[in-house]
């Protein structure tokens, strides 16, 4: 009697399928810390500014010190905690800079009120900003999106106009979106944006506990586009975890799990941008920053 091969090649056929659509799902598998770490420390430059103020002196020499020499400061419409957007108050979000290499980063600061943000907003959602793509955006996210500019007029030209003019004029060779928490949910608005409506089509984005940004729509647009997104998130941290349904979060997922015997684990501390930074430096096996004083984990 032949043995049945039928269900063992199904097997093999299934495994290798689901190893195949993994692999187009996620086209990089890893991550090298000491380049999170970097650019991480990139927004952290960004969130020391006052919103109200601009960079100064000492902070273009800090962002010097990691490589970059500054070029224009990235303004928008103030945010508050109750989901609504000001188009009367202009803050900085952020930065342009270059290095050497002719890479361009675009630097996109946190809020203080985020977490305040995720306990009072409604979530709702309205049609996808980006010209050529799909689905839907949170209104908060979109809102500050399409208010991000070049100055602090209402009339500067906005953050992807400028980069497609660098990048149709040949003055930079690639783009990389990074931001934290607020700032993670614009970056993963503006590296679509720029895939979809630039010339450069393969921009790179570092995201650090972003929250879902899209609906489903969103997601699978932003999946096939954008193919190098390193989501970066503490497995203690509840902002990646919202808005809950119909959002989604967006590839490529690293996940950080603090040791809570060294740090806390309460819901402020596990959302700073100074305990991504210690955990990743964990990871990197390097110094990447002391935890706030009240994030050390009490013994």
């Amino acid at each position: 009697m032949k043995p049945n091969t039928a269900l063992p090649r199904l097997g093999l056929f299934l495994v290798a399928f689901v190893l195949f659509a993994a692999g187009t799902a996620f086209a990089q598998s890893s991550i090298h810390w000491t380049t999170a770490i970097r650019y991480a420390k990139l927004v952290k430059i960004a969130e020391a500014v006052e919103p109200t103020n601009d960079y100064a002196a000492a902070d273009k020499q800090a962002i010097a010190s990691l490589g970059y020499t500054y070029q224009q400061t990235i303004y928008g419409n103030d945010w508050s905690s109750n989901d609504e957007v000001s188009s009367e108050t202009t803050v900085s979000y952020g930065f342009l800079a270059t290095s050497s290499t002719g890479e361009l980063v675009a630097v996109l600061r946190g809020t203080d009120t985020t977490l305040e943000w995720i306990d009072d907003a409604l979530f709702a959602f309205v049609s996808n900003p980006i010209k050529h793509s799909s689905g839907y955006t949170e209104q908060g996210f979109t809102k500050i999106y399409k208010s991000l500019r070049t100055g602090p007029s209402a009339s500067a030209t906005t953050v992807v106009n400028a980069i497609a003019s660098k990048a149709s004029l040949g003055s930079i060779a690639s783009v990389t979106v990074t931001g934290h928490s607020l700032g993670g949910a614009l970056s993963e608005l503006l590296t679509l944006d720029v895939a979809h409506n630039t010339t450069i089509t393969k921009p790179v984005v570092y995201s650090f506990a972003s929250p879902r940004v899209g609906t489903a729509g969103f997601k699978d647009d932003y999946n096939e586009t954008v193919t190098t997104s390193y989501r970066v998130y503490n497995s203690a941290d509840i902002v990646p975890d919202v808005p809950t349904w119909p959002y989604y979060q967006v590839n490529t997922a690293f996940p950080l799990f603090p040791d809570s015997s060294k740090v806390s684990t309460s819901i402020a501390c596990s959302h700073h941008l100074t305990t991504y930074l210690w955990l990743m430096g964990q990871e990197a096996g390097v110094d990447a920053g002391a935890l706030n004083a009240e994030c050390v984990a009490s013994n």
